[in-house]
């Protein structure tokens, strides 16, 4: 009876090694019937439903071959106390089979526990992303907008150059500046005229 203690609880141990060889992903497949992952991701077979079809079974054939010595060893035995045995050998592979669930149960858990550590930081990781792409967004806003500016500031010197240009050939020709109705873009037109006075007196 001790042997086949020690051996139940080498196989419940066993059990909890074969489920720890899985991730999540698998486990969750064998238990619930997900459907597995595409082939040729690196995967290997989890070896959980083997492992545990194979414990399961050597349970059930420790019991059954104790209930067949029962039936040997209590021949002349009454009824009564036949079914006595037999409740009580029963009763302790219902323990035993609570034991090997209560395994299963705290491995799903640690896994999850893991599975959610992981999904965490993955999350994280995405949302420090989020923020670096929406940073990089703002500086790209701002960058298009400093360009827009300048190309519009690039233009408007441009026309006050045509405007100056225009304004030099006509006091060529008249011998005289005239500057009414005329404006500038970028500067006033009157700081153009005081550079130049300034100029002259240089």
């Amino acid at each position: 009876m001790e042997k086949r203690c020690k051996h139940i609880t080498e196989s419940q141990e066993n059990i909890k090694r074969s489920v720890t060889l899985c991730d999540s992903d698998d486990l969750k497949h064998r238990m619930y019937k997900v459907p597995p992952s595409e082939p040729g991701e690196g995967r290997f077979p989890c070896p959980v439903t083997r492992n545990m079809r194979h414990l399961l079974d050597e349970f059930k054939g420790l019991y059954e071959e104790r209930l067949r010595r029962l039936e040997i060893q209590t021949g002349g035995g009454s009824h009564e106390e036949i079914l006595r045995m037999k409740v009580r050998i029963l009763n302790s592979y219902v323990n035993d089979l609570s034991d090997q669930n209560q395994v299963l149960i705290q491995t799903v858990e640690d896994l999850e526990k893991e599975a959610n550590g992981k999904v965490a930081f993955l999350e994280a990781k995405i949302h420090s992303s989020d923020q670096i792409i929406d940073d990089l967004g703002y500086r790209n806003r701002c960058l298009e907008g400093n360009t827009e500016s300048l190309h519009s500031e690039i233009l408007d010197m441009k026309l006050d150059i045509s405007t100056l240009s225009r304004l030099a050939q006509q006091a060529q020709h008249t011998h005289k500046l005239d500057v009414s109705g005329v404006s500038l873009r970028t500067i006033p037109l009157e700081q153009i005229a005081e550079l130049s006075v300034y100029s002259k007196r240089m």
